[in-house]
């Protein structure tokens, strides 16, 4: 029992008594006394008020009395009990007493007591239900469950505790400890660890409350992926190998092996054989050769029970195993493949064919020269190549055996034949350093004992490839037509024949010439300008060049298909009348290089002049002519006229104004060599102009009351530096607009009028300012006039530059 005093009023005071009266598992009736306590004198009243509870609940009552005088000790007024609910732990209830008196003596005193109660004698947790471990991978292993508390048989649950213990590297799992613990809420499910290859580990889950631990589920021992074992493969008697395969270190179950010839396989199985962690050897018969033995282990995932997933290590291989067994003929080959000539050296080179795959120990090289003699050459080691002098001409023959760790030699080869010969001695006779016209001639001579299978002709310019022609084994001089090639003037020319001996035996021989070709007479040139259109007429006469000789080719090995052929294929000649004639002519030309070359069909149409024997064929030269350009002082060329004939005129419609310009006009003979007249002058001009259409012939002069403006803006970029240097921000892009303004104002004039009026329908058009400047430009204009006395023609354009495009000629 718990007892307190209230505070005193005058001669009284409240005492409270409290006790727990009984109990149950969950809960305590706490018994509550309010007690009147009489301190001195005498007191009165008529009514007393009082009251006591606790946890939030409490009772009261009064007492009538009358006026009188209350004194002695101490009287219990009221008795009260309350039930109280007990909670996890022990905690204390607050108890209160009161009582009240509203005369006589008046005034309230209240006191308090604490009674501590026990907390719920609650029973141990059921153990999670439904658990299952499950191995993700090897850095996660799970274990789920469901919740399995019972909170009215008091078993509630506080916390879910899972474990681990593990080992690797084929230890043993150690002891259980708190160490690897995790506590998680009461209503988690799941919980994951990590693992890591080759190891092993067991989980454990259990439930936790006030009153201790469930019992522990525990997991089997859980596996990862295996190290790969090690093996060791060894030859014994009669070819049996030994393969030992230690698991030492691992949780290999078992191990499986396979046999291969190669480390690149195929391979296969040998057989499956237990390690259990250890070591165990198997043998194997696979024959004679060279062989490669690999390993891997397999390891159950859960326990031993291979019905619910195995995992497989990587392979590991052994070092190469070799059965002992006789070469077979190796395979050869001669280096030059094909005739060699007399002098040089042939390169005998072998690969070894040795079953047991064992390398070569000896070798033998058996030589037989065009008389038969016989030589035997001894090679020691792996080397696998010998040169064999080829220094006389004829049938020359060679095979190889070999020898390994087998005590008796292989088999011979299939003896291999080279054909020793000499190369074609070519010597060019002409030309011989100089070519000063043309058609080519070229002559040359060929010795050799096995005869001419075939020659081409070819002719390099800058070592590019510029004629080529396959020639009839029996020729030795050849015209090269002016319709195939004509050498620049000036130019440096090698000219070549390649022929191929009988024998198979190419040889190439060039001389190097120089081409200067006398020039044509100098043209005479006038130039007369047009002030009122701005333009220059510019006339040229001279004397025409002499056209190239009229050759025709050869007949030779290029026209693969004569007219013969042709008539074959219904191309022949029906009638008498017809003219044109379609061949097939193979071209033939070189790669850079003299010694490659492609051949390349083509159908061409030609005009025969005279059909002279079948295959010959004539092509048009290039017709010899004169040229007009222009150099303005910036050094641009344009272009004014191709193909101008003696005395022709040519104008030139955009010359630059108040700029000094050369006009050179250009002979060129058939040959290509040139000569050149220039004349300079100078386009004075106080005005600007216009001009329109495709050859620019069209100039609009802007009068003398007009205006121009230029304007010229530039993209730029802008840039901030995060480091603050002072350094430039705005920078240009490169890519500027050019717009010009012009604005002309004319006295009336109807025909001029009109005229503006066609040309404003113009998009295009080039502009000339009489500061020297030109450009091609886009044009937007208007042309209007006004209607007072004075009847002003306005022509307004705004042009923008465009890409400069010279007029048509």
């Amino acid at each position: 029992m718990a007892r307190a005093a209230g505070n005193t009023v005058t001669y009284w005071r409240c005492d409270v008594n409290a006790w727990i009266a009984s109990s149950n598992d969950t809960s305590d009736v706490i018994r509550i006394q309010v007690i009147w306590k009489h301190v001195s004198g005498w007191v009165a009243s008529s009514n007393i008020r009082f009251s006591a509870w606790a946890d939030g609940a409490g009772g009261s009552g009064d007492r009538t009395l009358g006026y009188g005088e209350i004194s002695g000790g101490e009287q219990v007024l009221l008795t009260w009990d309350t039930r109280v609910n007990r909670s996890e732990s022990a905690r204390t209830i607050n108890c209160h007493a009161s009582i009240t008196l509203p005369y006589g003596m008046p005034g309230t005193s209240t006191a308090h007591v604490g009674v501590s109660i026990p907390g719920i004698k609650y029973l141990p947790p059921n153990p999670p239900k439904n658990v299952g471990f499950t191995r993700e991978n090897d850095n996660r292993i799970v274990v789920k469950w469901s919740g399995n508390w019972d909170n009215a048989a008091r078993k509630p649950w506080k916390q879910v505790i899972s474990n681990y213990r593990k080992a690797s590297n084929g230890a043993g799992l150690p002891g259980w400890s708190g160490v690897n613990q995790r506590a998680q809420n009461w209503d988690a499910t799941s919980s994951a660890f990590g693992c890591g290859a080759n190891s092993q580990i067991q989980l454990a889950v259990w439930a936790r409350n006030q009153a201790g631990d469930s019992s522990h589920v525990d997991s089997g021992v859980i596996y990862t992926t295996p190290k790969a074992p090690r093996i060791t493969a060894t030859q014994g008697a009669n070819n049996v190998v030994t393969i030992r395969v230690d698991a030492a270190g691992t949780y290999g179950y078992d191990a499986q092996i396979q046999r291969a010839t190669s480390t690149a396989g195929p391979w296969s199985d040998v057989r499956s054989v237990a390690v259990r962690g250890g070591a165990a050897s198997v043998t194997d018969t696979p024959g004679a050769g060279t062989f490669y033995y690999r390993a891997r282990s397999t390891r159950p995932v859960y326990g031993n029970d291979t019905g619910k997933g195995v995992l497989y290590s990587g392979y590991a291989l052994s070092g190469q195993v070799t059965t002992i067994q006789a070469p077979k003929a190796p395979t050869v080959r001669v280096d030059p493949d094909g005739t060699i000539p007399t002098g040089d050296t042939a390169s005998v080179t072998w690969t070894r064919n040795h079953p047991d795959g064992t390398a070569q120990s000896a070798a033998q090289v058996k030589i037989v020269d065009p008389s038969g003699t016989e030589t035997v050459k001894d090679v020691t080691g792996t080397t696998a190549m010998l040169d064999v002098a080829c220094d006389v001409s004829g049938i020359w023959t060679v095979s190889v055996r070999t020898k390994g760790l087998a005590a008796e030699w292989g088999a011979w080869s299939t003896p291999i034949t080279m054909l020793v010969a000499t190369a074609p001695d070519i010597t060019i006779t002409s030309p011989t350093d100089t070519i000063t016209g043309v058609p080519i001639r070229v002559a040359w001579s060929i010795a050799d004992v096995t005869g001419v299978a075939a020659q081409t002709l070819y002719v390099l310019s800058e070592g590019r490839v510029v004629y080529g022609e396959i020639l009839p084994v029996d020729v030795r001089e050849h015209v090269i037509s002016t319709a195939r090639f004509v050498p620049t003037d000036g130019s440096d020319l090698q000219i070549g024949v390649t022929a191929r001996g009988g024998s198979g035996l190419e040889a190439h021989q060039a001389v190097s010439v120089h081409v200067t070709y006398t020039p044509p007479d100098l043209p005479e040139m006038t130039v007369a300008p047009d002030y009122e259109t701005y333009s220059n007429l510019i006339t040229v006469d001279y004397v025409m060049p002499d056209d190239l000789p009229d050759t025709q080719t050869q007949e030779t090995q290029s026209a693969i298909q004569t007219q013969a052929d042709a008539a074959a294929d219904g191309q022949a000649d029906e009638t008498a009348d017809e003219t044109a004639k379609q061949y097939r002519i193979v071209r033939t030309y070189w790669l850079g290089d003299v010694n490659k070359s492609v051949s390349v069909m083509d159908v061409m149409d030609v005009t025969p002049i005279d059909p002279g024997p079948p295959g010959e064929i004539v092509v048009d030269p290039i017709e010899p002519h004169a040229m007009v350009e222009r150099v303005d002082d910036d050094g641009s060329v344009h272009l004014i006229a191709d193909h101008v004939m003696p005395g022709d005129a040519v104008t030139d419609h955009l010359p630059p104004l108040n700029r000094t310009s050369t006009y050179r006009a250009t002979v060129i003979a058939a040959t290509g060599a040139t000569s050149t007249q220039s004349v300079t002058l100078d386009m004075p001009a106080n005005t600007n102009a216009m001009n329109f259409g495709a050859y620019a012939d069209e100039t609009l002069r802007l009068g003398w009351d007009s205006s121009t403006g230029i304007d010229v803006s530039h993209s730029t970029e802008s840039f901030d530096f995060a480091d603050g240097e002072p350094v430039e921000s705005m920078y240009a892009s490169g890519t500027r607009a050019v717009k010009f303004t012009v604005s002309d104002r004319r006295p009336w004039d109807q025909a001029l009028f009109l005229r503006m009026l066609r040309l404003a329908g113009e998009a295009f058009a080039w502009y000339r300012d009489a500061s020297g400047y030109s450009a091609r430009v886009q044009v937007d204009a208007g042309v209007d006039y006004d209607t007072t006395a004075n009847r002003i023609i306005k022509w307004d354009a705004t042009m923008t530059q465009i890409p400069w495009v010279d007029p048509q000629v």
